[in-house]
């Protein structure tokens, strides 16, 4: 019988690292780890910059400001042309262009009825000489 962890283990030969060796890499990993923590909080403290907070003067007069620019936009669209004009007018335009696009759909119905003269054209007797 065999354990659970001897199937995950390649066929060959497996290298094993004494014990002195693992503690030299644990050894060497925790004092990279001490040095970078150490180091880190003092560095990070002075390059860490406060947060800058907003004063309620300052939003208030980014609020004033803003529903003033928005005050100003709706003011000059409502000197423009009326919503009911706008429509109107496109109205009028889409009428206009309407009869154009019946009578070519009458020409397109016409034209698939009618016979083509395409089909007479071969039999030339001037062609045979």
């Amino acid at each position: 019988m065999e354990t659970a962890a001897a199937p995950d283990v390649p066929k060959g030969r497996r290298r094993k690292m004494s014990a002195a060796a693992r503690k030299r890499i644990g050894d060497a990993q925790r004092k990279r780890w001490a040095a970078s923590k150490r180091t880190s909080p003092a560095a990070s403290s002075e390059a860490r910059k406060r947060k800058r907070k907003l004063s309620a003067a300052g939003k208030r007069a980014i609020v004033e400001a803003t529903k003033k620019r928005w005050a100003a936009f709706h003011a000059a669209k409502k000197t423009e042309t009326p919503t009911v004009a706008r429509k109107r007018a496109a109205k009028k335009t889409a009428a206009k262009k309407a009869p154009v696009k019946a009578s070519r759909k009458a020409a397109k119905k016409g034209a698939a009825t009618r016979p083509q003269k395409a089909a007479v054209t071969p039999a030339l007797p001037a062609a045979t000489e």
